[in-house]
């Protein structure tokens, strides 16, 4: 059984004299995204169509980055509060600096205020009050509606997973495709078998 790991009051004065030696403007793993971003964003070439609004082309494909708005049509930008990699270049190309780009959240402040407040251990069980009316209280479960439908065994993988399940050819053995996508020429069975 996997037990999840609680979060003791040592992590959360270990994490917040984290935050506070922190010296970029943005937390550190969010600073070392951004600029493995940056560097693997080079050899790109932005169009301007007017002073925010950038039309970024990358080999075959073009993304229309609003950097007023924060948004990039790839929609990266629209959803994590951090700039794509289009945005950077085009930010670079504007020389506007990527972290005015950056939503609040990943600043150093947001990260500093979540660990800022005290932690207050609760003492024995036995000397807690509780009042009669919530000590009485009983909480069912809530209600769910079986499905009329057999339950699926199988989830859905997020965006960023991989599956991990290869398939095998029975055509050929070769791990990583089937027998309806094979190439492979396989020779013809012998007659005299």
């Amino acid at each position: 059984m996997n037990v999840p790991k609680t979060i003791t009051y040592n992590s959360l004065v270990e994490r917040r004299t984290a935050a506070s030696a922190a010296t970029s403007p943005l937390a550190t793993k969010v600073e070392a995204d951004l600029q493995k971003l940056a560097d693997k964003f080079t050899a790109s070439f932005p169009f301007l169509s007017s002073q925010y609004e950038i039309t970024v082309l990358y080999g075959d494909l073009d993304e229309d980055v609003d950097l007023r708005r924060k948004k990039c049509s790839c929609r990266i930008f629209d959803l994590t509060g951090l700039p794509c990699e289009h945005a950077l270049a085009g930010a670079r190309d504007r020389g506007i600096s990527p972290y005015t780009l950056c939503s609040r959240f990943y600043t150093i402040e947001a990260w500093l205020s979540s660990y800022g407040g005290f932690v207050y251990t609760l003492g024995n069980e036995e000397s807690w009050v509780i009042l009669n009316d919530i000590g009485s209280m009983m909480i069912a479960p809530p209600l769910v509606k079986q499905k009329a439908c057999r339950p699926k065994k199988k989830r859905r993988l997020s965006k960023g997973e991989k599956n991990s399940k290869q398939h095998r050819c029975s055509r050929c053995g070769v791990l990583g495709h089937n027998r309806v996508t094979c190439t492979t020429v396989c020779p013809l069975p012998s007659r005299h078998a």
